[in-house]
């Protein structure tokens, strides 16, 4: 859920990597708060529905005040509407999923069950864009599997149901980031962000009125509001970061997030990671991390 921009972005200049990677740590960094108001507004009463559908429209807003001055027409030039349209509904169940699990998980369990998303990634593009994973990547791919199933514990009194519904969302945004590589260079970044957010609100307008609940109090108002304010916020960010240094540079800092995660779930919500959590999440990354360095090598190779 927290790096929904990342994958979508060309890098444009790489002059300048260490302003590009205080922009992506920035940029991670609020897509927790994302998380994190996310989890608030449905601590609050909100409907999970409802906070998705503000968290496109007040994204699509920002990003139509932005770019669209700037780029105009061509912020709605496509080539390959039918591949836009599936990004977003993919990226739709997998924000739903997200806060749904939000509202009945910690933090840090949510990012640590995330991390997974590379790892499946490389995977399905085995069969799906027919790329060659060697021994070395596969093992990499086993062993973080291994990591989240330490976050889930199957079987154990830890699971909850909202793990498994958190893992499907993460499998259609895996399937999302495979359509993204498939369009990658065809279609500039911003419009590819900019189409999910328009036909994520438009979706999500469908069943508003019968899904619609007034916040009653000042702060469920607020919750809802700045999960599109946070979410359009850091993938501006992501963008300009990606502009500044290339995205193999960038990607270890994605796994940042757990660092905030953890902070931020402790002292909004009091919650303590135990020991599952916190192994499982490092297994991921140091597997994630090993995957990035083998893919880097072959392309030097290559």
């Amino acid at each position: 859920m927290a790096s929904q921009a990342a994958t979508e972005i060309i890098d444009r200049r790489s002059d300048r990597p260490g302003r590009g990677i205080l922009l992506m740590c920035i940029g991670v960094a609020t897509l927790i708060l994302l998380e994190m108001s996310a989890k608030g507004a449905a601590a609050a009463g909100v409907p999970v529905a409802q906070t998705v559908w503000v968290r496109f429209a007040v994204h699509l807003l920002a990003f139509a005040l932005i770019f669209g001055p700037r780029m105009g027409k061509n912020l709605i030039a496509t080539g390959n509407l039918k591949i836009q349209l599936a990004r977003s509904l993919l990226l739709l169940l997998m924000t739903l999923a997200s806060f749904l699990a939000l509202k009945h998980l910690q933090m840090a369990q949510v990012t640590s069950i995330g991390f997974a998303t590379p790892l499946l990634v490389a995977a399905l593009s085995v069969p799906i864009l027919k790329e060659v994973v060697g021994f070395h990547r596969w093992s990499a791919i086993l062993v973080g599997f291994l990591g989240v199933l330490l976050v889930v514990r199957p079987g154990m009194d830890g699971m909850h149901w909202a793990m498994l519904v958190l893992l499907g969302g993460i499998t259609c945004y895996s399937f999302y980031l495979i359509l993204t590589r498939q369009i990658a260079g065809k279609e500039d970044p911003v419009t590819s962000v900019f189409y999910t957010a328009l036909f994520g609100a438009i979706f999500m307008s469908l069943p508003m009125p019968w899904v619609w609940q007034t916040p009653q109090t000042g702060q469920a108002w607020a919750f809802m509001l700045l999960t599109g304010i946070f979410g359009g916020f850091a993938h501006f960010l992501i963008i300009i970061a990606h502009q500044y240094a290339p995205a193999s540079l960038l990607a270890p800092f994605y796994y940042t997030q757990i660092v905030w995660s953890v902070l931020v779930g402790f002292i909004a919500f009091g919650d303590k990671p135990d020991g599952f959590t916190i192994a499982g999440a490092g297994v991921v990354i140091a597997s994630g991390l090993y995957l990035m360095a083998r893919e880097r090598r072959t392309k030097r190779q290559a």
